[in-house]
């Protein structure tokens, strides 16, 4: 963290209707000079045993802010809608009471606006601490900034907390979409989850979209938004610009980009 070698790559998030590039989830890297690239399923955990989490978090909601700041400078001055940055957060991080400071800081800093930025957290840290997780939220929306529930149908409790908690987005595990395409079962789950959390009035994102098949069932579900390989691999923040800054239109006849799916677009239906 110090040295400076965490980093970001971005994900491209996708409106399903309209085609339309509306954001990018930003995930974190470390590339060690000697060890090479290290998974965030590994460091993120030894940096919450190491009492870092909060430094890990700031460094990404710094980067994040300071991204979707120049996405949404360049979007704005030619005429394009503003696009949003998912932040993934901690357990710790959830429920610590520093937690609304440390993101508009972020914010104040990099000029952001708090409908930019949409924070991750998933069921399971919901559940560890119930208060103190509520309470955060509760601060959050009063500031408006929005929450997603992260793997959303992979928890305990999936009803209680929509119901319970203000968030503002369920993104649906790729658990649920990998088979969703052959599986009347899967199919039948999902189509429930989309209508029960847009029931509520919650936006629905599907991850870990790699097949034109589970597009299309997606599709017909009435899925909002969707993410995975075949849309776009995480990449570059360099990459992630010129990708924000040239999504104006749709293509008939999408060519990939050089980090795999479509550049902003979506195959028409």
């Amino acid at each position: 963290i110090v040295r400076r070698e965490i980093s970001v790559a971005y994900q491209p998030v996708h409106d399903l209707t309209s085609g339309e590039l509306v954001g990018f989830e930003a995930l974190a890297r470390w590339v060690h000079p000697l060890l090479g690239d290290i998974r965030p399923d590994r460091f993120v955990p030894v940096a919450v045993n190491a009492g870092l989490i909060d430094d890990l978090g700031d460094r990404m909601l710094d980067l994040a802010c300071r991204d979707v700041a120049t996405w949404n400078r360049e979007r704005k001055l030619a005429g394009m809608a503003p696009l949003v940055v998912h932040v993934n957060i901690s357990g710790p991080e959830l429920q610590s009471p520093a937690l609304l400071g440390r993101v508009r800081s972020a914010l104040r800093r990099h000029a952001v606006l708090p409908n930019w930025i949409i924070l991750e957290v998933t069921e399971t840290m919901l559940l560890d601490d119930a208060d103190a997780s509520l309470e955060r939220l509760r601060e959050l929306k009063a500031a408006g900034i929005r929450v997603a529930i992260d793997d959303y149908g992979t928890g305990y409790s999936s009803l209680a907390y929509l119901r319970r908690h203000p968030v503002h987005m369920v993104k649906i595990d790729r658990e649920f979409i990998a088979d969703i395409a052959s599986s009347k079962q899967s199919q039948t789950i999902v189509k429930a989850m989309i209508d029960l959390a847009q029931g509520l009035d919650h936006q629905v994102l599907a991850e870990g979209v790699e097949t034109a098949a589970e597009l299309d069932v997606l599709r017909s579900m009435g899925c909002g938004l969707v993410q995975g390989y075949l849309l776009g691999m995480p990449m570059p923040s360099e990459e992630a610009l010129l990708l924000a800054t040239s999504s104006r239109t749709r293509s008939r006849d999408p060519e990939p980009s050089a980090s795999g799916g479509t550049p902003g677009l979506l195959p028409r239906p």
